[in-house]
């Protein structure tokens, strides 16, 4: 894709998708219907939680939850581009648990998915499961992509349903 085609596209979608609206970076969430998914806005790649080669399991969402762009045309955008970014934080995903919400990670589509059940937590990724006692002993003690949480959290995708 070259640098036309996202200027094209930004223009295009400026004042529906960009002009004050702010981004964040989510994990795909299917709700049970594995054939939900989304597309690019720029270059339609699929957005979904299938393990297709050309489908990614993350990307950037924008606030209003109507928009999605895929890694790369969203860092090609910011090489022209200011956009707002929605920083990802410790704190969000212990409100979540406590909340009693679930918290998924992701990163190169690989996926963990945090659960507060009967005041454990439960770590789960790649069929392992690891329960902790507290947030702060996980937070401590987990590794998410061979990375405590305070090490990564900047780096992944991240939605809390």
């Amino acid at each position: 894709m070259d640098n036309n085609w996202i200027e094209e596209c930004y223009s295009t979608y400026y004042k529906q998708y960009f002009k004050g609206m702010k981004y964040k970076k989510s994990a795909w969430i299917d709700y049970g219907d594995q054939e939900s998914h989304e597309h690019c806005l720029f270059c339609a790649k699929r957005i979904s939680c299938g393990d297709a080669v050309d489908n990614d399991q993350q990307a950037y969402e924008s606030s209003d939850e109507r928009a999605w762009l895929c890694s790369d045309c969203f860092e090609k955008l910011l090489s022209y581009h200011k956009i707002a970014l929605i920083p990802n934080n410790v704190t969000m995903v212990e409100t979540g648990l406590n909340e009693g919400k679930t918290v998924t990670f992701s990163l190169n589509n690989e996926r963990y998915i945090l659960k507060k059940t009967d005041e454990k937590i439960c770590v789960s990724h790649n069929g392992n499961k690891s329960f902790y006692s507290s947030f702060s002993e996980m937070k401590s003690n987990q590794k998410f992509y061979n990375k405590i949480l305070d090490e990564v959290i900047d780096e992944i995708f991240m939605s809390i349903t």
